[in-house]
């Protein structure tokens, strides 16, 4: 009588949703000035709801006025994947009509709506969304309490509807719970095609971008700057803006102590590889992680772990940590006072100097 719904679908959605490197954020964050990403994750979090709920579902068949409660919350919670199917059709597929629109083929009573999705809305209303106030072509109805007997097993659960118009025949209005699963099965399985169509969707956003060639500029900053650019444009990942915005920092500084400038000037030499390779792999649209990253982020010695990590935590800034003495002197203690990290250093020339004994160490 229950549907053993498949948990995998809406895991294997939600898991297309957040792959394809941010490519559903950036889409839909803004479309036509609306936020089409909280939509997209509200219906994900409430299908999420109703999926879990519907695997942990029972009837308590010995009690009929709990169980016509429990028939509501089944019928609801086939909804709730439903109407959600709809605004996820109706943001990704970008079009407002509804799926299974005028296919009338699992209620096989339907002789009152156009649609099985019109249906569906029948039987919600009548078995508990407003069964004391229904309304059709024929006027106001009012509906029993449901029942679990029927005659020739022609319904699992019915009621009868008393018909606000002095003399008009009762009707006898039921349900079958193989045709709701049916219904369910349909709707929740449509999650598969839009997984789909966003695939198709991020194979032609890519394609685009890739043929559309990364302006070079023999101006190192000037580059980087462009690459800030194109890094948004192309998902924004995380990785390489922050390592991108880093750079810009190194490259747009000009160093205090002019004792390191020789290894300072050499150490931006070598990052061009990784300024190469940050373009190369933009144009080509793969977020792999970067084969000269041990350039601009050499590996921590451990006994300086924690206070490295305590320096960019509080952005290389005295003032905010009262411990910060404490960690320059750990790094002149670690370098022999080489590199003279100094309290009034700017952020910008402790971090350089900072990368510079890494990196040479």
């Amino acid at each position: 009588m229950i549907y053993t719904i498949d948990e995998n679908i809406i895991k294997s959605f939600r898991n297309k949703v957040d792959d394809n490197e941010n490519f559903v954020y950036t889409a839909y964050k803004n479309v036509n000035s609306k936020n089409y990403w909280n939509l997209i994750c509200s219906c994900m979090d409430w299908i999420d709801v109703a999926v879990s709920y519907l695997q942990e579902y029972h009837f308590d068949k010995h009690k009929i006025n709990l169980m016509s409660m429990q028939v509501y919350t089944y019928i609801s919670a086939i909804d709730i994947i439903f109407e959600s199917i709809k605004q996820l059709h109706r943001a990704i597929i970008k079009d407002d009509n509804i799926p299974f629109k005028g296919i009338n083929t699992i209620f096989k009573n339907n002789n009152i709506c156009k649609d099985d999705n019109s249906y569906f809305k029948q039987i919600r209303a009548a078995f508990g969304a407003h069964p004391v106030n229904l309304e059709d072509n024929n006027g106001k109805w009012f509906a029993s309490w449901p029942s679990d007997y029927s005659f020739g097993n022609e319904h699992d659960f019915q009621i009868i509807l008393y018909s606000s118009i002095i003399d008009k025949d009762d009707i006898v209005f039921g349900l079958k719970f193989d045709e709701l699963n049916d219904f369910l099965q349909d709707r929740y399985a449509y999650l598969n095609v839009l997984s789909n169509e966003l695939d198709l969707q991020f194979k032609e956003f890519k394609n685009k971008l890739i043929n559309q060639q990364i302006e070079q500029s023999t101006d190192i900053l000037q580059q980087l700057e462009i690459l800030r650019v194109e890094s948004s444009l192309r998902l924004n990942n995380d990785y390489y803006r922050s390592t991108i915005e880093e750079l810009i920092t190194i490259y747009n500084h000009e160093l205090k102590s002019q004792k390191h400038m020789e290894s300072f000037n050499d150490y931006k030499d070598r990052l061009k590889k990784l300024i190469t390779e940050i373009n190369n792999n933009l144009q080509i649209m793969k977020f792999k992680d970067f084969k000269y990253d041990s350039i601009l982020n050499p590996d921590y010695p451990s006994e300086l772990l924690y206070s490295i990590t305590k320096l960019y935590t509080c952005d290389f800034n005295s003032s905010k940590d009262p411990l910060f003495n404490f960690f320059l002197k750990n790094l002149n203690d670690y370098s022999s006072g080489r590199y003279d990290f100094q309290i009034d250093d700017s952020p910008d020339e402790l971090l350089i100097k900072l990368k510079l004994m890494l990196f040479y160490k």
